[in-house]
């Protein structure tokens, strides 16, 4: 799975890119590519859930 989404940074605009899961074993417990394949509306992150995330990653 790619993603196709530019973001600007800096001078720089990112390319399509693979994209991988954050915890593998949500990919298949929550069947994510399936989900995605037959464009079913995925689950919505609350506010405030970068944040969140970042903060775990941080913690790595």
């Amino acid at each position: 799975m790619f993603c196709t989404y530019c973001k600007k940074t800096g001078g720089d605009i990112t390319r399509p890119r693979r994209l991988w899961p954050v915890k593998p074993e949500w990919e298949e417990k929550k069947q994510l590519l399936e989900l995605i394949k037959n464009r079913d509306p995925l689950s919505r992150m609350k506010g405030g859930g970068g944040l969140v995330f970042n903060k775990s990653i941080i913690k790595c």
